[in-house]
C-alpha cells in the first residue's frame, strides 16, 4: 500500500470537508417535517378529489406523492452518506494529527524558496562541497546519505543501511567514509531516481 504524505492527507481532508459541507447544505434545505406537511396536504387533496370523482386530479396527486417520497428517500441516502463522510473526516484528521514523517520527508523540509536546492554543509570532499541529500555508494549494497543531524542541532551526519543510527560528520573518521565512496546523486535533484532509490533502501534499514 502506498504511503501518503502529509500534504496528500491534507488535500484529501480539504476535499472531504467540501463534500461534508455540500451534503449538510442539501440536508439542511429540507426537513422531515416539511415532507410530512406536503404528504398530508396531498392526501387531503386526494380525498377531496376522490369524493368529487376528479380522477385525473387523483392521478396527479399520486404522482406528486411518489415524487415527494422519492425526494425523501434521496435525502435519507444523503444523510447516511454524510455520516460516512464525517467518520472518514474524523479518521483523516486523526491521521494528520498523529502523522509521523518519513526520514526522507523530514530531511526535505527546507525553506520553500530553496526547495529545489539542497543545503550545502560546508564539508569538502575532493574539492566538492557535499550537500544535505547527497547519496553515496561504497559497494553494490552499501549506501550512505548526508542529512542534517537529528542528534545535534546545526550539525550534519551520515546514515546508512550498513550501520545503525547516524555518524556525525564533525568527526574525521566518519567523513572519511565518503572518500572511497561513489557519488550517486542528490535526493533533491529532479528525477534522480537512483539517488531516491538508494535513500529509500537506507530508510528501510532504519525503519
Amino acid at each position: 500500500m502506498e504511503t501518503k504524505t502529509k500534504e496528500q492527507l491534507i488535500s484529501e481532508k480539504e476535499t472531504l470537508e467540501n463534500e461534508v459541507e455540500r451534503l449538510e447544505k442539501i440536508i439542511d434545505a429540507s426537513s422531515q417535517t416539511t415532507f410530512k406537511i406536503i404528504i398530508d396536504d396531498l392526501k387531503q387533496q386526494m380525498i377531496e378529489n376522490i369524493e368529487n370523482e376528479r380522477w385525473s386530479a387523483v392521478k396527479t396527486n399520486l404522482n406528486e406523492v411518489n415524487n415527494v417520497n422519492g425526494t425523501r428517500e434521496f435525502i435519507n441516502k444523503q444523510t447516511d452518506l454524510l455520516d460516512k463522510k464525517r467518520e472518514e473526516l474524523d479518521d483523516l484528521t486523526a491521521k494528520i494529527d498523529n502523522y509521523q514523517p518519513s526520514l526522507f520527508e523530514d530531511q526535505k523540509e527546507i525553506d520553500p524558496e530553496e526547495e529545489s536546492k539542497a543545503e550545502y554543509t560546508g564539508i569538502v570532499i575532493f574539492d566538492n562541497e557535499i550537500r544535505v541529500g547527497d547519496v553515496f555508494c561504497r559497494s553494490e549494497i552499501t549506501y550512505l546519505a548526508v542529512i542534517r543531524s537529528e542528534d545535534m542541532q546545526g550539525k550534519y551526519a551520515l546514515i546508512s543501511n550498513s550501520f545503525d543510527g547516524e555518524k556525525l560528520l564533525q568527526y574525521p573518521a566518519n567523513k572519511d567514509l565518503l572518500i572511497d565512496a561513489d557519488y550517486i546523486g542528490n535526493i533533491y535533484d529532479a528525477d534522480n531516481i537512483a539517488a531516491l532509490n538508494a535513500y529509500h533502501k537506507i530508510e528501510e534499514n532504519i525503519g
